[in-house]
């Protein structure tokens, strides 16, 4: 589970994003199904709070692609604020409104399920 500020006011509270996405030279590219070596992604979300130019939102991810919600923001027009690589116009460049919040995974030995969480630095 992750949390963003991305730019602009999202249309939908709760929404899926489904593109294909090829794994570019240190950046996700949008494609199309059929596209040589595109792949599948989908996340799902939820708007936590509307701001005057940004919304926070709740992202849950179905799929694990590389840059995966910075590419699928950015392609809805609506970038993470402070992803210059991804068309943010906000932010330093240096500092991604991104944040990891809740992972969970099994333990390789034990098979019991580990869940960490991280309160968003957000709010």
């Amino acid at each position: 589970i992750y949390i963003a500020e991305v730019e602009g006011v999202l249309a939908q509270k709760i929404g899926q994003l489904d593109h294909f996405l090829i794994h570019g030279d240190h950046r996700a590219i949008i494609g199309k199904e059929g596209d040589k070596e595109a792949k599948h992604a989908r996340l799902s979300y939820e708007v936590l709070h509307y701001m005057p130019q940004s919304t926070l939102v709740r992202i849950e991810l179905e799929t694990g692609r590389y840059h995966q919600i910075r590419a699928q923001f950015s392609a809805t027009g609506h970038p993470i604020i402070g992803d210059k690589k991804y068309g943010s116009k906000v932010g330093d460049g240096k500092t991604l409104r991104l944040h990891c919040s809740q992972m969970a995974f099994k333990h390789p030995v034990t098979n019991e399920i580990l869940n960490f969480e991280s309160p968003s630095p957000f709010g």
